[in-house]
């Protein structure tokens, strides 16, 4: 699992995507049967998204809001072809993240 654009923020990124990975395995595994009407794909994808909301959805919510919070002050510049990031530490000491 790769670090977030924002090094604070990375905590909450693995989080996330340790919570995503294990929610979407077990999506998968009765998602793809063949067998499954699409009344009841239908009724287990909703239930599936409300269980991705119950166990995943603050983790996301959090890591999002913090990312946003913490590049509101950054800029994008050009070296060589290669854009990078550029951020002021103090943008997310401001908001408390």
């Amino acid at each position: 699992m790769a670090h977030s654009l924002e090094e604070r923020c990375t905590p909450l990124k693995l989080e996330y995507d340790s919570c995503f990975n294990s929610w979407f395995e077990g999506y998968l595994e009765p998602a793809v049967s063949a067998s499954a009407s699409p009344e009841s794909r239908a009724k287990y994808s909703k239930e599936k998204a409300e269980e991705y909301e119950r166990k995943c959805g603050k983790i996301w919510a959090s890591y999002r809001e913090c990312v946003r919070v913490c590049s509101v002050r950054c800029l994008i510049y050009e070296i060589s072809t290669q854009p990078r990031w550029r951020c002021f530490p103090e943008s997310c000491e401001r908001q408390g993240t």
